[in-house]
């Protein structure tokens, strides 16, 4: 799934991976944007062709091997080092402390917007009976 990204020099186009697009909903929202848009230092998110996925460092640790998985196609991360694993919007919680206020500031989201927060919910319980997420995490969310 490769967006197209307009006219370059020369008239090349570009294409840009669908996780290097800003999103324009949450369910647009890639981990690899939110992990380098939050990060407290700068990531290095490379590709490894061999697992499918990104490589980094982990954002909620020091080290100095990469141990952070992050899965464009399924938009998860898992770290090795850690154990922490999830969604989007599962780390730009765990990055912020609130998940619907950093959705709010981007522009993902209306808070006042009753149908906008059942969506999400809904969107977040399809993610929970995927495994990437916890009930706890949908709990902590909402509360």
């Amino acid at each position: 799934m490769v967006a197209r990204q307009g006219l370059l020099f020369g008239g090349v186009e570009m294409e840009v991976p669908f996780w290097e697009r800003s999103p324009t909903t949450y369910r647009d929202l890639s981990v690899i944007w939110v992990a380098r848009d939050l990060s407290p230092h700068q990531l290095k998110i490379r590709p490894n062709s061999l697992q499918h996925a990104h490589l980094s460092l982990c954002p909620f640790h020091s080290e100095n091997n990469p141990s952070a998985f992050f899965r464009p196609e399924q938009n998860t991360f898992t770290c090795y080092g850690c154990g922490r694993r999830g969604g989007a919007i599962y780390l730009a919680h765990e990055l912020t402390g609130n998940a619907l206020a950093y959705l709010e500031s981007k522009n993902l989201l209306n808070r006042g917007d009753a149908r906008q927060l059942d969506d999400l919910r809904r969107f977040l319980l399809e993610e929970e009976s995927r495994g990437i997420n916890d009930g706890d995490f949908i709990y902590c969310i909402f509360s």
